[in-house]
């Protein structure tokens, strides 16, 4: 994922993120597939906390090889929101 990432272009890279985040998600709650998470879904509402949030986070983190902040997730507790928000802080190109 790392080497699609970097060669990514911004609308690309927060593409890749959602994709990474729903199929975590997915995992999370022992869905078959990321296509069944809805990346405007409020993962508080779907029984996550602030805990599963950084685990999230922390992965992403990891897998980029990048220090990816949790904050944002408060403010935008929905995939997309979180991922339009990293977009902003990022320079990324979302729409």
């Amino acid at each position: 994922m790392r080497g699609r990432f970097q060669a990514a272009d911004g609308r690309r890279k927060a593409e890749i993120v959602v994709d990474f985040i729903r199929r975590e998600v997915a995992a999370m709650l022992g869905l078959t597939g990321p296509h069944l998470v809805d990346p405007d879904a409020d993962l508080f509402s779907l029984g996550f906390d602030s805990l599963n949030l950084i685990e999230i986070v922390a992965s992403l983190g990891a897998e980029l090889d990048e220090n990816i902040p949790v904050s944002p997730f408060g403010d935008h507790p929905t995939i997309r929101g979180y991922v339009d928000n990293l977009a902003e802080s990022f320079g990324w190109t979302t729409r």
